[in-house]
């Protein structure tokens, strides 16, 4: 009887370290809740991406939302400047493998994020007649996918932006 107990003493030693190890963590999780009230042009949230570095970006029904862990950037369209956010309804957002920062927009298309200048540059198919970008993505080849309302799958490839 005495190996039992042995064995359940050194199972205890042994065990007990890693089953109150695991509920600290449990109990440490926190979450904080950001809205309007603290600066989100919107609390209809769409899409959530960190891109390469490190700001949050937080597409949403009113505008596009960059945070830096305390304070929002929000970009808007705004019709006097061709290089603002061409519609502000923001659906999806990507960052691709070289950097460029892809935004899809309800009923305004694609464009990218120019990071230094903070326009768009915004990406006109005319053989397709949708503007409602639903999802983004990038193959291996560095292509860029997106996801319409009405016209299907398309891919731009970045280099001859066709």
């Amino acid at each position: 009887m005495s190996h039992v107990l042995k064995i359940v003493f050194v199972f205890f030693v042994f065990f007990s370290p890693i089953f109150l190890s695991i509920y600290p963590q449990y109990r440490s999780l926190r979450f904080e809740n950001l809205t309007i009230d603290d600066g989100l042009s919107n609390n209809s949230i769409n899409c959530i991406l960190q891109t390469s570095d490190g700001f949050l970006w937080i597409a949403t029904k009113d505008g596009l939302n960059r945070y830096d862990g305390q304070n929002f950037k929000v970009y808007k369209n705004n019709p006097s400047k061709k290089k603002s956010l061409p519609e502000n309804y923001v659906m999806s957002l990507l960052e691709s493998k070289d950097g460029t920062f892809w935004v899809g927009t309800w009923g305004g298309g694609l464009c990218k994020f120019d990071q230094f200048d903070e326009t768009f540059i915004r990406f006109d198919d005319e053989s397709k007649d949708d503007d409602y970008i639903q999802c983004l993505y990038e193959d291996d080849a560095n292509n860029i996918w997106y996801g319409t309302t009405n016209s299907g799958f398309i891919k731009l490839d970045p280099k001859t932006k066709k």
